[in-house]
């Protein structure tokens, strides 16, 4: 299994990803800590969301945030990707979202498609240059933002462990307080 094969220093992506001594870059955490801790039996540990960051950086500049917004939406508005980014994405999620006629179990099959791959790769590449981005605009206090948004991932990660979570509907888009 890719979670449990330990590289050349004897460490496994599982170890990684429940480390407390590496900080993982998500954006928005919720379904990702879901799935990890649901099918592989991972806790994740030290995570720091980009779309709590982005909510940080708003309040910060005394903006009221009522909702969050997804990561396409933050990657066009902070970092305008070129147009290969967009068709890129767009293709992907053709091939996913049930609600264009796709389906996520083409995260299942093997090998997986190259779109999706594609799809993926793109927006993990651009995670690093929007966290730089967005921690550029958290002014002063950006020191007791960082503690307020790792204080705020773990919840996020803790709510996606509970029985009760639902990884759809409204109620995800409400930006939470912290």
């Amino acid at each position: 299994m890719a979670f449990s094969h330990k590289d050349d220093d004897g460490r496994s992506l599982k170890d990684i990803l429940q480390s407390d001594n590496t900080k993982k870059i998500f954006y928005d955490v919720r379904n990702d800590a879901d799935a990890l801790f649901n099918l592989y039996a991972i806790e994740l540990e030290n995570t720091y969301d980009l779309q709590l960051l982005k909510v940080a950086a708003r309040r910060s500049s005394k903006i009221r945030v009522r909702f969050v917004s997804g990561l396409g939406k933050t990657i066009d508005t902070y970092l305008c990707p070129p147009s290969e980014w967009k068709r890129i994405k767009d293709a992907g999620a053709l091939l996913f979202a049930p609600e264009k006629g796709g389906s996520y179990e083409v995260f299942e099959s093997r090998p997986l498609d190259e779109r999706i791959q594609a799809y993926a790769a793109q927006d993990v590449a651009l995670l690093f240059d929007l966290q730089l981005v967005l921690e550029s605009r958290l002014g002063f206090a950006d020191e007791d933002w960082k503690r307020r948004i790792l204080s705020a991932s773990a919840s996020r990660v803790a709510e996606a462990h509970s029985q009760f979570y639902s990884g759809h509907g409204q109620h995800r888009a409400v930006a939470p307080s912290f």
